[in-house]
């Protein structure tokens, strides 16, 4: 995707939340598109829902939770637990995330039952869900235990010596 809005990313349904999936791919083709230079490349994220409220899983049709919703997760992924705005845990879905993030919401035994309120999903072809995870763990302090399987990128010494001086207050 490239820069600025997308006009395929609107808001979905009454709650106006903000979503965008990549319908011209069936669920077994392999996520690749042409570039402006002709080349082909993989896509590593095919759609995402930003910002839903966990809500969502708790609206029941004929007892049953509402299909739209579980069709719009119906891909496997990686998501974002917030609590309000504040990114609090970063999960991946090997399957559905409906199910992982449904798990979550409705499970009072679940870890991270009581601590969010909306989230963000991503769908991931499963060769990526790792990276990305990791990516989106190594990016956001969250309460993660799993620490990132990337190599850090530390500060260089010299920058650090530099940046200490200029914070230093001259009286």
């Amino acid at each position: 995707m490239g820069s600025g809005i997308n006009p395929s990313c609107q808001p979905l349904d009454k709650w106006g939340v903000w979503g965008y999936r990549d319908t011209s791919l069936s669920t077994t083709e392999t996520p690749v598109e042409e570039s402006r230079m002709g080349k082909r490349k993989r896509r590593v994220v095919t759609g995402y829902a930003q910002m839903w409220p966990r809500e969502v899983f708790h609206i029941v049709e004929k007892n049953r939770l509402l299909k739209e919703v579980l069709d719009a997760l119906e891909k496997p992924g990686v998501y974002v637990l917030y609590i309000d705005d504040v990114p609090h845990y970063i999960g991946k879905a090997t399957r559905r995330l409906a199910d992982r993030l449904f798990n979550h919401s409705k499970q009072p035994g679940d870890k991270y039952y009581n601590f969010w309120n909306f989230f963000s999903a991503f769908e991931v072809p499963k060769p990526y869900i790792d990276q990305i995870e990791a990516v989106l763990i190594a990016a956001m302090p969250t309460a993660n235990s799993a620490s990132p399987r990337i190599r850090p990128i530390k500060i260089p010494t010299k920058a650090k010596k530099a940046l200490a001086k200029r914070r230093q207050i001259k009286i």
